[in-house]
């Protein structure tokens, strides 16, 4: 007859309490702990919560250990980095590399860590720091789908860190995988990703409106959802975004709309649509006097965006307002004055 085989929870029932006896009697058993709780989260299935509980547990002792050591430091004046926080830290980051270099959902598992627990970390020796860079590109590549998910959020961690003058000549950067991986990769899962995780700035921009033409569906809808209308303005809603329509280009902009509004699919479509709907309110420029706005001034603010007389994006663009916004389709008054008042960029 074959021997009974525990489950997750009567094995940690087991040996959690012993763990913690230890780490009780003495700090020097911490680390030893939190090796032992993540080596006992990595082979947890993803999404079980015991093994997510572990991750938020050592995710959030970290960070306090680490906000506690920089208190000390303050207080004392200590110049000394070799403190029990670093070495608990490097213990841990220790871990993961080896958990990188592993095989099926032990990697899954340290890329997951690493993305969790990025922030935290607090300062690394330039070795470590190395090493784990390498193991995370490395990734990258893996055979297992999800497995380049998890590196892929777990690299765009590294674009904000990243000193350009320690990459080494012909050697890639972090934000250029990201930027391969978002065109190349063949799993739909992975370019997702890499889309939602590379920093947006003028350098990416026209790298992220690439994927209006992907092959997937989701991919294509996610640009206008995810991207355009969530970045339209800055994150504290102070100043216009990198993607707001008068920021953008006469061609990016043409390029967005072409793309959506004659997409295959009606999902896509939609999503542009409502894009333009958001469009409309936000493209003219600030006026003092708000009372002074009318519809046929915001309606004309973002027709002024689009070339008029060389491709029919204007004309899609007025026709998708006018379908989506009854408020506006009710209250515009097509007459003379209105099409002297269009200007031709």
């Amino acid at each position: 007859m074959p021997g009974r085989v525990s489950s997750v929870e009567e094995i940690l029932t087991a040996t959690v309490p012993n763990i913690f006896d230890q780490a009780r009697n003495s700090t020097a058993n911490h680390q030893k702990t939190i090796k032992h709780q993540a080596h006992r989260a990595a082979a947890v299935k993803k999404g079980t919560s015991q093994g997510d509980r572990v991750v938020k547990f050592v995710g959030a002792y970290t960070k306090y250990i680490n906000e506690r050591a920089a208190e000390v430091k303050k207080e004392d004046d200590d110049e000394d980095d070799d403190t029990t926080a670093s070495r608990f830290v490097e213990k841990v980051l220790t871990f993961l590399l080896n958990g990188f270099e592993a095989k099926d959902k032990i990697a899954t598992a340290a890329s997951t860590f690493w993305r969790r627990w990025s922030r935290i970390w607090g300062e690394i020796s330039e070795t470590l720091y190395t090493e784990l860079r390498a193991a995370i590109f490395e990734r990258v590549h893996d055979e297992e789908t999800f497995v380049r998910v998890q590196a892929v959020i777990a690299l765009s961690k590294l674009c904000g860190s990243e000193d350009l003058s320690d990459v080494e000549e012909g050697e890639p950067t972090a934000l250029e995988v990201l930027l391969e991986t978002l065109s190349c990769d063949p799993a739909a899962d992975v370019r997702r990703a890499a889309l939602l995780n590379i920093p947006l700035s003028s350098a990416t921009l026209d790298a992220v409106l690439g994927p209006t033409r992907d092959t997937d569906t989701i991919m294509r809808k996610l640009v206008y959802s995810a991207i355009l209308v969530q970045h339209c303005f800055a994150s504290d809603g102070s100043a216009m975004g990198l993607v707001h329509p008068r920021v953008l280009t006469i061609s990016q902009g043409e390029f967005i709309i072409r793309n959506g509004l004659g997409d295959r699919e009606p999902a896509v479509r939609q999503a542009a649509a409502l894009l333009l709907s958001k469009w409309v309110d936000v493209a003219r420029e600030d006026v003092k006097n708000e009372e002074s706005k009318t519809v046929e001034d915001n309606v004309l603010a973002l027709l002024s965006l689009f070339v008029l007389t060389e491709s029919t994006v204007a004309e899609d663009t007025l026709l998708s307002v006018l379908d989506r916004r009854v408020d506006i389709s009710d209250h515009v008054e097509f007459n003379g004055m209105f099409r002297c008042r269009i200007s031709v960029r």
